[in-house]
C-alpha cells in the first residue's frame, strides 16, 4: 500500500477512532464518511493484539470482500441462467483484474462498497417481487434489509443518498400504476415498502448527521460534497474552446491519453485538482468573511447552482462527456499500490495497458447497450412475477438502474477511475449475460 493522499486521512481516521473514540471524530469533523476508517480502526485493533502490521490484516480484510464479491457475483449469474464457463471465465477475470486487485490492496474506501453494490440488486429485486405478489411479511423484512444495505453504502460512498432516492423512484412507479389500474394489494405493498425502508434509511441519517451538527456545525454526512460540486460546476462555466472541449473528450479516456494529444495546460484544466482549486478557493473565501459553518455548505450548493443554471446547455454537455469516464473502468495504472518488478512492467508495458483498457471499454459499451436493449424489450415483465424469466428481466433492470443512477451522481462531481471500480461487478455480469445470449446464440423470446 502506498499511503498518499485520501489514503493518508484514511490511516489517521483510523487511529483517531482507534485511539480517541467517536467523540473525538466528530468534534474535528466532519470527516469521510465512517465505516471504512472504522475498518482500519479494527485491523490497527487486531494488529496491535498479534503484534503485526495493520496493513497486512486490512489486505486480509480486503480479500475477503472481494471474495464475497466474487460469490455475489456468481449467485447473481446463477440466477441469470449464465452457463459454467461463462461463469467461471467472468469470476477468474474479477480476481485477476488490474483494477480490482488494485482497489483490493489500496487503502481506499471504495472496496468497501462491493459487496453492498450486490446487496442493492439482490434486495432490491427481491422487494420488487415481495410487492408484486403481495406479501406484506416479505416486503416488511426486505424493505428493513434494503435500508440497512443503503445505510451501510452511503456511510462508505455520501452520493448513495441521492442514489437511494433514483432507486426509490423506481418503486414510486410500481405505486402509481397499482393506483392506475386499481391493484390495491400491490398499493398497500408499496405503501409498507415505502413507510419500512424510508422510516430505516433517513431517521439513521438524520442521527449521524445531527452527530456532526451538534460537534462541528455541519449537518451533512461527510465534509467534500459541496465544495466538490462548487468546484465542478465553476470549472465547466469556463469558456469552451474547440480546443479545450476536444481535449476533454481526449481526457475521458485517461490522462495520458490526452497528454499525448493535447498541451499539459489543456489537460491539467480537466484535472481533478483543478476541480479542488476552484472548491478550495470559494470555501477559503466564504470562511475568511466569517460566514458560519452551519451556513457554508448551504452557501455552496447556491453557488453551485448558479453557476449551472448560467450556462445550463455547456454544463449538461460536460456532464454527459464526464458519464462517459465509467465506462473506462479498467486500467494497469491506478496507482497507490507497489508491485513486483516484473508485474509493474507488465501493466507499464503500453500495448497491454492501453489495449486492455479500449477491450474493456468496448466490450462494456457493447454489453451495456445489448443489455438496455434487451429489457426495454421485455418491459411488460417488470410488472410481472410468474417465471424465472421476470426475475432474469427485475436483475437486469436493477442493474441498469444502479449504473445509470451511479454515474449520474458521479458526473454532476468528477469522475477517476477507481470510482468505477465499484461497479465493475454489475459491468461483468452484463458483459456474462451478452456473451451467453449472443455467442451462444440464444434467442431472444419473441424473436
Amino acid at each position: 500500500m502506498s499511503i498518499v493522499y485520501d489514503a493518508m486521512v484514511f490511516e489517521q481516521l483510523g487511529k483517531m477512532l482507534y485511539h480517541s473514540g467517536w467523540i473525538e471524530f466528530f468534534k474535528t469533523g466532519p470527516h469521510n464518511e465512517p465505516v471504512f476508517p472504522l475498518l482500519i480502526a479494527f485491523s490497527m485493533r487486531v494488529a496491535d493484539y498479534f503484534s503485526i502490521s495493520y496493513q497486512t490484516v486490512q489486505v486480509s480484510l480486503h480479500i475477503l470482500i472481494l471474495l464475497s464479491t466474487q460469490l455475489l457475483t456468481l449467485f447473481i449469474l446463477q440466477r441469470l441462467h449464465i452457463s459454467q464457463g461463462v461463469k467461471a471465465l467472468i469470476i477468474l477475470y474479477m480476481g485477476i483484474s488490474p483494477a480490482l486487485v488494485n482497489a483490493t490492496f489500496s487503502l481506499w474506501s471504495e472496496i468497501a462498497a462491493y459487496p453492498f453494490i450486490l446487496g442493492i440488486i439482490l434486495i432490491g429485486v427481491k422487494c420488487w417481487e415481495s410487492i408484486l405478489s403481495s406479501n406484506y411479511k416479505k416486503i416488511i423484512l426486505w424493505g428493513g434489509c434494503l435500508a440497512f444495505v443503503f445505510i451501510m453504502i452511503t456511510s462508505i460512498k455520501a452520493l448513495f443518498e441521492y442514489i437511494f432516492i433514483a432507486f426509490m423512484a423506481l418503486y414510486f412507479v410500481l405505486m402509481v400504476k397499482s393506483i392506475v389500474k386499481k391493484e390495491r394489494k400491490i398499493l398497500i405493498g408499496t405503501l409498507l415498502f415505502f413507510l419500512t425502508t424510508l422510516v430505516l434509511f433517513n431517521a439513521s441519517l438524520f442521527l449521524y448527521k445531527s452527530l456532526n451538527q451538534k460537534y462541528n456545525g455541519h449537518f451533512m454526512l461527510t465534509d467534500r460534497g459541496p465544495y466538490i460540486l462548487y468546484g465542478n460546476a465553476a470549472k465547466r462555466s469556463e469558456p469552451l474552446s474547440l480546443k479545450r472541449f476536444s481535449s476533454g473528450l481526449a481526457f475521458v479516456a485517461g490522462d495520458g491519453v490526452c497528454y499525448k494529444l493535447f498541451d499539459k495546460e489543456d489537460c491539467d484544466f480537466w484535472h481533478i485538482f483543478t476541480v479542488e482549486k476552484y472548491g478550495r478557493s470559494k470555501l477559503s473565501e466564504l470562511e475568511n468573511r466569517g460566514v458560519p459553518n452551519s451556513e457554508i455548505d448551504s452557501i455552496m450548493v447556491t453557488l453551485a447552482k448558479e453557476e449551472i443554471s448560467e450556462k445550463p446547455f455547456q454544463q449538461t454537455l460536460l456532464i454527459f462527456v464526464e458519464s462517459f469516464k465509467m465506462l473506462f473502468w479498467e486500467s494497469t495504472l491506478v496507482g497507490f499500490v507497489s508491485y513486483p518488478p516484473w508485474l509493474q512492467k507488465t501493466f507499464e508495458f503500453t500495448p497491454f495497458k492501453n489495449g486492455l483498457r479500449l477491450l474493456l471499454f468496448l466490450i462494456t459499451f457493447i454489453s451495456m447497450v445489448y443489455t438496455l436493449r434487451y429489457t426495454l424489450r421485455r418491459r411488460d415483465q417488470l410488472f410481472h412475477y410468474k417465471s424465472p424469466q421476470n426475475t432474469e428481466t427485475h436483475i437486469l433492470f436493477f442493474i441498469l438502474t444502479l449504473i445509470m443512477s451511479y454515474t449520474g451522481s458521479y458526473s454532476l462531481f468528477i469522475i477517476n477511475t477507481r470510482y468505477a471500480s465499484p461497479i465493475a461487478s454489475l459491468y461483468l455480469i452484463m458483459i456474462a449475460f451478452t456473451i451467453q445470449k449472443t455467442m451462444f446464440r440464444q434467442k431472444m423470446d419473441g424473436e
